[in-house]
């Protein structure tokens, strides 16, 4: 929902571009954007893009098929990691450290939330995407 770039860059050699771009000129090298951010928001493809809904990736889920490994059909849906030949190495790695980690700070924290916490997913625009308003919350090492 909240990709940290908002956009990928993607170069089309000139022999390519007519064969992979509808209405693209010939012989012409060209620069393709992908949207990252606006991608996780598209209502014609989510069911309320804009509300934080984790269940959407469990079994059942209007997701469960999207994840970190791409799928053609599901690329269109989210890139958290790239498609194609230029899909991230690392994938496997980022997502053991992951779970790990995440892991580690439920095991070893108590978490609680500030009594006045309200969630605001506005963004700040710039090259990376960061969150308006942080979110905060209260650890105490457990014992």
């Amino acid at each position: 929902m909240h990709p940290p770039t908002p956009m990928a860059l993607r170069h089309v050699q000139a022999d390519a571009a007519a064969g992979v771009l509808v209405g693209a000129p010939a012989n012409t090298d060209l620069i393709v954007l992908f949207m990252l951010g606006d991608m996780g928001r598209d209502s014609k493809k989510w069911k309320e893009p804009n509300e934080f809904r984790p269940e959407r990736f469990l079994p059942g889920g209007e997701a469960e098929s999207v994840g970190p490994l791409p799928r053609r059909k599901e690329t269109s849906r989210m890139m958290p990691f790239g498609a194609g030949h230029r899909f991230c190495p690392g994938v496997g790695l980022a997502m053991l450290m992951l779970k790990s980690f995440l892991a580690a700070l439920v095991r070893k924290f108590h978490w609680t939330a500030p009594t006045d916490a309200v969630v605001d997913l506005t963004e700040l625009d710039g090259f990376l995407k960061t969150m308006k308003k942080p979110l905060s919350a209260s650890l105490a090492r457990r014992t």
